[in-house]
């Protein structure tokens, strides 16, 4: 569904509180620079981190996207240990 297609504008309308949510998606998408992945992990790597948005684990590691296929989970390693970076 394009970004500019009537359908949107309606979505857009009807949500009310999530109208600048929705609207940044929609350039997000208009921009987005990474199409066309074959969707296989070219450095054959899977990681498992939190799922704390703050962390950036491509970076941590030294991949890039399409490198590594990324598992956030609510509580890397067992429940009685916080998820934090390691610093």
């Amino acid at each position: 569904m394009p970004p500019g297609s009537p359908r949107v504008h309606r979505i857009v309308e009807m949500t009310g509180y999530f109208a600048d949510l929705l609207a940044a998606k929609h350039d997000y998408a208009d921009r987005f620079g990474l199409g066309g992945s074959d969707g296989i992990a070219h450095a054959g790597v899977a990681i498992v981190t939190c799922m704390d948005s703050r962390i950036d684990p491509l970076s941590m590691v030294g991949l890039r996207p399409g490198d590594a296929k990324i598992l956030r989970n609510l509580a890397v390693g067992s429940p009685s240990r916080p998820c934090r970076p390691s610093s």
